[in-house]
């Protein structure tokens, strides 16, 4: 048996007598479709009720005619020159094909479309690569170092006991003599930077300081607008979206080494103290969307305007046109502009020119109803009505 099976598959013919059956066993090794039963055998027919056996795949080789078996090569054999011609057709046909492709490439190096790419007299190179551009990262803004706000120590306080150049307070650090009109051109300046009446400028800063510069007090407040030496970072470094605040932004204002800059700087808060109570507070808001407890908040409770300008019950105009508010008259227009509003939408509380003059001395503050440092205001609104009576500054 082994003998038998080492002929058939070296494809000697003269040892063993091809048979149909033979045939048919080879071409069902040959079919995926059709595998041979286990239970078959060579001498075994196929059952009448099987299907009919599958056509072999499409890219099966094509069967060669039947020949006489004597002249039959071998199948499977791999001695047998049927295998050998299977083998050599594709090998044949992709040396031709790849004579073909390399012919056609040469020729198209030296045609109008090499030229394309290379211009006209060259052969078409390699396309360079395009250099892919990385965007550079943006810069971090850097904040410009506020001015140094430093003075020599009070002697007898603690720092000053351990500085060789005590000053006793108050202390002049600038003798420079600036004239009335040179002050009142300062201060027209800043109110008419940050949109504020002249007169309250004018009054503030005669009531602080009789519009004197270049000192500061024991209490550490200097210049004309007496700010206060430990809040004058504080101050510059306001900045404030323009929705909420327009206008109060991050400054570099040295009020110590400039009388017109101590000016500006103070009409900076004096405009900050505006938009706080105004509509702004500590969580901010605008004039169309504010904060609680603060001006604007009140009169859209109240379903009125602002300022109140209603012919039937006007708060601001009323206040405005009250006798025993003379200062308002000072203000011009600029009275019914909220500076004369009632702070609660209610008749006879207090104006918003009260709240923001008090925050001006005390800071940011919660009223409860009423005004701290209500001397302080009466103080300035007193000089606002001498102002407007020509008897100020004498």
């Amino acid at each position: 048996m082994r003998k038998q099976h080492d002929d058939q598959m070296h494809g000697e013919a003269g040892t063993t007598e091809t048979t149909d059956e033979d045939a048919t066993i080879r071409i069902r090794r040959l079919s995926p479709s059709s595998p041979p039963s286990p239970s078959s055998s060579p001498s075994s027919s196929p059952s009448p009720s099987a299907p009919p056996p599958s056509p072999p795949p499409l890219w099966l080789p094509v069967a060669p005619p039947v020949r006489p078996p004597q002249e039959q090569p071998a199948i499977g054999g791999s001695r047998g020159m049927g295998a050998r011609r299977v083998k050599r057709v594709p090998c044949a046909v992709f040396g031709v094909l790849t004579v073909i492709a390399v012919l056609s490439g040469m020729l198209l190096a030296r045609t109008d479309v090499g030229h394309g790419l290379a211009g006209a007299g060259h052969f078409a190179g390699p396309v360079a690569q395009q250099a892919t551009s990385t965007p550079l990262p943006t810069p971090t803004a850097t904040l410009v170092p506020l001015p140094d706000f430093g003075l020599p120590a009070f002697c007898g306080t603690p720092s000053g006991a351990a500085q060789a150049g005590c000053v006793q307070c108050p202390y002049t650090y600038d003798h420079t003599q600036y004239s009335r009109a040179q002050i009142q051109a300062a201060l027209d300046s800043a109110a008419d930077q940050y949109k504020l009446p002249r007169a309250l400028v004018y009054a503030i800063a005669w009531g602080e300081s009789d519009w004197h510069s270049g000192f500061i007090t024991c209490n550490y407040d200097l210049g004309e607008m007496q700010l206060k030496q430990g809040y004058l970072a504080t101050f510059d470094g306001l900045h404030e979206p323009a929705a909420w605040c327009p206008g109060v932004e991050r400054t570099l204002y040295d009020p110590i080494g400039s009388m017109q800059e101590n000016a500006l700087l103070g009409a900076k808060w004096l405009a900050w103290l505006r938009c706080y109570y105004g509509w702004m507070a500590s969580s901010g808001g605008s004039r169309a969307a504010p904060d609680t407890d603060t001006l604007a908040w009140y009169y859209h409770q109240a379903g009125k305007t602002l300022p109140d300008t209603s012919a039937a019950a006007s708060l601001c105009a009323s206040t405005a046109q009250d006798p025993s508010k003379p200062w308002f008259k000072d203000l011009g227009t600029e009275a019914t502009d909220l500076w004369s509003c009632p702070f609660s939408a209610k008749a006879g509380d207090r104006t918003f020119l009260d709240i923001v003059i008090a925050g001006y001395n005390g800071g940011p503050q919660v009223l409860n109803g009423s005004i701290p440092n209500d001397g302080y205001v009466s103080y300035i609104e007193g000089i606002m009505t001498q102002f407007a009576q020509g008897q100020l500054p004498a």
